[in-house]
């Protein structure tokens, strides 16, 4: 029995190596199954990690803050003349109106070929707009005027042409409504519209009292320059500003860098955000443009005042004081229409350039009354 039990163990021992050496060519050993799978598999391939839509956006803000001040200049400097010229004609347009008896397509392509050629179209896009804009008005109303003070024998004439203009606005509204973009504008885009002109009309109110006096002669042709000017760099500050922001942030959160609901002056002008440089380059292009529209005025013979060293040092004066005003209220402006969801292109440039009217009306006229008090 002993023997037998001995043999037994011997057995079992036996068979125990026999058994694990299966396990081991079977490949259910874990120790094999490692040492299989180590030997046999190749390391898995690196797939790089997709870049996330976090990073691409952080690019395109570097590609932002990235800009300079010579860049922004330079993209600035043309279409800020160009439309100051265009300001310049308006102007020549109301002063022969006072003293004697399609522009969406051309945006669309601006905005595109200034893509195209790698330039801001918030830098080329807005003066050109704004500029066309005038222009268009002041020629369309120096006509319809001409024509209906000729015909102002026909009584029925002129309510004619109000009642026709009414009958199209239904047609507007159709045709604005297949656009989702375009019809919610129909919906929030009436109270900034409606509130600029009537802050608009105080400086045309300002502008009546003075066109007529002997004193303020000439000031037709100055007001659509300063006036035009003021709203083409504010409108380039804000549209930039507000382009920062959706790069940056989400509506209603100002980000870091703007935390400051009221910042001042100071930090509108000297600071060393890419919107702080942008400020400094449109405030330094006031003098030198103003400057090339005034001979561009004397020298078409416009304006029925002698442009003098005295009207260029208080007109130069006047359009610097509106200027820098109007790029802080708009730093103001746009961070308030921001924090409260609102888009700051919508709703930001009418005031803006509501305010610009105002402010360079009434400089424009307390320049005429110094230079006038100075003589």
């Amino acid at each position: 029995m002993a023997g037998d039990e001995v043999r037994q163990r011997k057995g079992g021992g036996r068979k125990k190596p026999k058994k694990g050496k299966g396990r081991g060519q079977g490949g259910l050993d874990r120790s094999g199954s490692l040492d299989g799978q180590n030997d046999l598999l190749l390391p898995p391939p690196t797939i790089p990690p997709k870049k996330p839509v976090e990073d691409r956006t952080k690019t395109a803000q570097a590609k932002i803050e990235e800009e300079s001040a010579i860049s922004i200049c330079l993209q600035v400097l043309f279409p800020y003349l160009l439309a100051g010229m265009g300001m310049v004609m308006a102007g020549m347009v109301l002063d022969i109106c006072c003293f004697h008896p399609h522009p969406g397509l051309v945006m669309i392509g601006v905005i595109i070929g200034s893509r195209k050629v790698g330039i801001n179209p918030d830098n080329v896009a807005t003066p050109i707009a704004a500029s066309l804009g005038d222009l268009i008005t002041l020629s369309l109303l120096a006509g319809v005027s001409t024509t209906l003070f000729q015909y102002r024998d026909v009584w029925y004439l002129s309510p004619l042409v109000c009642v026709f203009f009414l009958l199209l606005i239904p047609l507007w509204v159709l045709i604005a409504r297949r656009s989702p973009q375009i019809k919610e504008v129909l919906k929030s885009g009436w109270q900034p519209v409606i509130v600029a002109m009537s802050i608009s009309s105080f400086g045309g109110l300002i502008l009546d009292k003075t066109v007529s006096d002997p004193n303020f002669e000439g000031m037709a042709v100055f007001t659509p320059v300063i006036n035009g000017v003021g709203g083409n760099l504010v409108a380039i500050q804000a549209s930039r500003i507000s382009t920062y922001l959706h790069l940056w942030s989400i509506p209603g959160v100002l980000p870091y860098k703007m935390r400051q609901h009221w910042p001042n002056p100071c930090a509108t002008f000297f600071s060393s955000g890419v919107n702080s440089k942008s400020a400094r380059v449109l405030f330094l292009l006031v003098v030198p443009g103003h400057l090339l529209f005034l001979f561009a005025i004397n020298m078409l013979q416009g304006g029925h005042t002698a442009i003098t060293p005295a009207f260029i040092c208080c007109y130069l004066g006047a359009a610097l004081l509106q200027v820098g005003i109007l790029i802080y209220t708009a730093d103001l402006i746009v961070r308030l229409m921001w924090r409260k969801g609102l888009d700051p292109d919508n709703f930001s440039i009418p005031y803006l350039t509501a305010l610009g009217d105002l402010l360079g009306t009434g400089f424009l006229a307390l320049c005429f009354r110094l230079v006038m008090l100075m003589e």
